[in-house]
Formats: C-alpha cells, structure tokens, sequence
C-alpha cells in the first residue's frame, strides 16, 4: 500500500488502478427505473452518502484527483464514480441503495463545486446522530447519466419527466 500526504489528511492508495474496481462490492448493480419510483421517494440516508464518499475516497483515482487539484469536488465524484458506477442502470445511486424508494424528510441544496470534504461535514451538521435521516441531495438522488466515449447513455429525456415526478414536498430545506 502506498501512502502520500495530501494537504492535512493522509491519502492510502490501494492497487485500484480502474473506476470499476473502486466500485464498492455492496453497490447493486441493478435497481428500479427512475421514473418508475417517484421523485417524493428518491430518498438517500445520510450514513449511505458517508458510504459512497468513503468507498471513493478509498480509491487511487480520487488520490490522483487530490493531488492533482488539492481537492475534490461534486463534478468530479459525478464524473469519475457516480456516473460509472451508475451507466446505463436508469437509476441513481438513492434507489440503487433504497429500490423501494425513501422518502426524504429534508432536501439539502448545495454547490457542485464544493470540496467533498465540505459537503461531509455540512451534511453532518444537518444530521447531527441521526445518520439515518432520509434526504434528497441532487448528485445522489438523481440519476446522473451521461454519454461518452465509453458511455453510451443519455437517461430519460425531458419529455419523458412527468411533472408529478418534480414535486417534493419535504418537511425542510436546508
């Protein structure tokens, strides 16, 4: 295992050379439709967001990311984790872990461009010892595809979004 200092934190790279292989081993690799499960339940839990960013962190990619940028950000996770694990499943990571679907109790707004880091500790302010506490955070709850030259995926496409599917009354807005 090889270990370097990035920034006040100390990066553990494993031999992980691929997004596939960084892709955690509990992650399902199939679930509903998105569309199928409405947008009022594409809860996520607070300890299942921890998860993700725990198993991306793990990797070398995100290693190579840190040091190259000195931090990590939304875009990035999106980019380099979310969307592989996710391509062409037609749902988010929220109902790849919650297939029933989980109603949010709170929808948290926050900035692509944060540091990863940031969002963690933002979402443990939110949460306080409740890690259970269901949530709707876009980058988790929304499935996130994306064509590239090694995806080929472009999700439901507007017209396909009923409007019923846009409304989420939760309790708060944080």
């Amino acid at each position: 295992m090889l270990r370097s200092l990035v920034g006040s934190e100390m990066c553990i790279r494993d031999r992980t050379r691929s997004v596939e292989e960084a892709r955690p081993k509990w992650l399902p690799r199939q679930g509903p439709s998105q569309l199928d499960i409405k947008a009022t339940e594409w809860g996520i839990t607070v300890r299942q967001i921890k998860k993700i960013l725990a198993a991306v962190r793990s990797s070398t990619l995100y290693c190579h990311l840190k040091e190259r940028h000195g931090f990590v950000n939304l875009y990035m996770v999106n980019d380099h984790f979310i969307i592989p694990w996710t391509a062409n499943l037609g749902c988010s990571l929220a109902l790849l872990l919650n297939p029933e679907g989980l109603e949010p109790v709170a929808m948290a707004s926050h900035a692509w461009g944060e540091d990863d880091q940031e969002l963690e500790s933002a979402l443990d302010s939110l949460c306080g010892d409740d890690l259970d506490l269901p949530i709707w955070l876009c980058t988790f709850s929304q499935y996130q595809p994306k064509k590239t030259d090694q995806v080929d995926d472009i999700g439901p496409t507007v017209a396909a979004v009923s409007y019923t599917h846009l409304t989420l009354p939760t309790k708060r807005i944080v």
